[in-house]
């Protein structure tokens, strides 16, 4: 039986060509968000685990630290786009 890809179409070859390129967007757009839920359960495990206060002014302290390790995990999965872009600058203007 024929595919569709043998027929005469140049860009179906192409796209289909691609489809196994490598591609370093996914991981730098799939990664930020499974690790949002995945921080969020860990830094909310440590603090009920330890017993720390739930309520009050800590909880900002909490809220840091989860943005921050989320920056980090957000900043290593970007890296490789913007090293392709030309860095950082190019990369966000």
């Amino acid at each position: 039986m024929r595919s569709h890809l043998d027929a005469p179409h140049p860009l179906d070859r192409e796209v289909a060509e691609l489809a196994a390129t490598e591609a370093p967007w996914r991981r730098a757009a799939v990664v930020p968000i499974i690790a949002v839920f995945a921080v969020q359960l860990v830094v909310g495990t440590i603090v009920i685990v330890s017993g720390l206060p739930r309520h009050g002014d800590e909880t900002a302290g909490y809220a840091l630290i989860a943005e921050v390790v989320l920056l980090l995990i957000v900043l290593a999965c970007g890296r490789p786009l913007a090293i392709r872009t030309g860095g950082w600058a190019v990369a966000l203007c």
